[in-house]
């Protein structure tokens, strides 16, 4: 008898494992193996290690976009995943293998998550990971140009170097372990050197709905916790009504926090539209008011941040409503547009900084 414990429970079973195919998933089932999610980049900066000509050093790198698209493919399945990385180069050589990278994916935040599998032989002992990196060609001079890191910028990923997250420090701060389980024997129990969370109601229920005995299924069977055994319910009818009381609260609150983190998601979604429809329809507009000089749109860009958007409402008339009142305010500063210099001083424009909508 083969069932699947648990271990980690950050990351709903139903976002990732989706992504593992069939037929990979029967091999770990025969040999017992692991599977290791890890989030392993995401929108944000990083504090990243960069070697050049021999030369090691930090480096904070900015990552938004299209960049993370291109990890998420560059990270093939069947890259190696290293106990941590070498200390020279991205050589494979003399390197402790942990397991391979099944499939990567993203989720509604542009988070990159990959799905590495761990072998069993490497699951005990100093071998316990809870951080990930990615490891790959890398032009430094973007440090140069900001640190902003461009789909060219980076080669094809060689590897992924998994660590533990009290010693090692990740570029990412956040790339840690999303989720864990494996795929264990009957007369074993899961390795103390891995922490053990509880599982959610609902993918409890998907485990013993899908499992071929579960008919004949034991309690200790199904939590496979042999070191806390659980004492028969008195059999009458009281308890029997107490403990459905109990499971049916259970799975309304699983319920609900499913719902809650489902409509989370959307509303990140729906903001994230949001912001590039706003952007492109403000570029849009400012191209075709053909009366602006320089100095007027120097001056609508540094009130961007004034700019709010309602969706209800028409987003092509409140950009414009916005452009006309800017324009008024700064022909108060500029009577011409051949006369630049009269616009006032940085001491006398409204307080809050310049905030850009736009790409670069």
């Amino acid at each position: 008898m083969k069932l699947f414990a648990s271990l980690i429970q950050n990351m709903a079973a139903s976002e990732w494992l989706p992504h593992v195919p069939g037929e990979v998933m029967d091999d770990i089932k025969a040999k017992h193996d692991a599977i290791e999610v890890y989030c392993i980049a995401h929108p944000g900066e990083s504090e990243s290690t960069v070697i050049h000509q021999g030369e090691k050093g930090g480096a904070k790198l900015k990552w938004f976009g299209r960049i993370l698209e291109t990890i998420r493919q560059s990270i093939r399945p069947k890259t190696p995943a290293f106990f941590l990385h070498n200390t020279q180069d991205n050589s494979h050589e003399g390197r402790t293998v942990l397991g391979e990278v099944i499939n990567t994916f993203k989720d509604a935040q542009d988070r990159v998550y990959t799905i590495i599998r761990r072998f069993k032989d490497t699951l005990v002992g100093a071998y316990k990971t809870t951080v990930a990196s990615f490891e790959a060609p890398f032009d430094p001079s973007v440090i140069d140009r900001g640190g902003e890191v461009q789909p060219g910028d980076i080669g094809p990923i060689t590897g992924i170097a998994l660590a533990n997250g009290a010693i090692d420090k990740p570029a990412f701060a956040g790339a840690n372990l999303a989720a864990a389980l494996q795929c264990l024997k009957g007369e074993e129990v899961v390795p103390k050197e891995i922490i053990k969370q509880q599982e959610s109601l609902t993918d409890l229920i998907e485990r013993l709905r899908n499992h071929p005995d579960f008919a004949t299924l034991t309690r200790e069977e199904i939590f496979q916790d042999e070191e806390k055994p659980v004492k028969p319910e008195r059999d009458n009818h009281f308890h029997q009504v107490e403990r459905l009381k109990r499971e049916k609260a259970q799975a309304i609150e699983a319920r609900q926090a499913l719902e809650k983190e489902y409509a989370d998601k959307i509303s990140a979604r729906d903001s994230i539209i949001l912001d590039y429809k706003t952007r492109d329809t403000l570029a849009e507009a400012m191209k075709s008011r053909t009366n602006l000089s320089d100095k007027h749109r120097e001056y609508i860009e540094s009130h961007r941040q004034y700019l709010k958007v309602d969706p209800a409402q028409d987003i092509s008339q409140q950009i414009n409503a916005f452009l006309d009142s800017q324009i008024k305010d700064a022909e108060k500063f500029i009577p011409t547009a051949s006369a630049p210099e009269n616009l006032p001083s940085p001491e006398t424009q409204p307080s809050g900084g310049a905030v850009s909508f736009l790409p670069k």
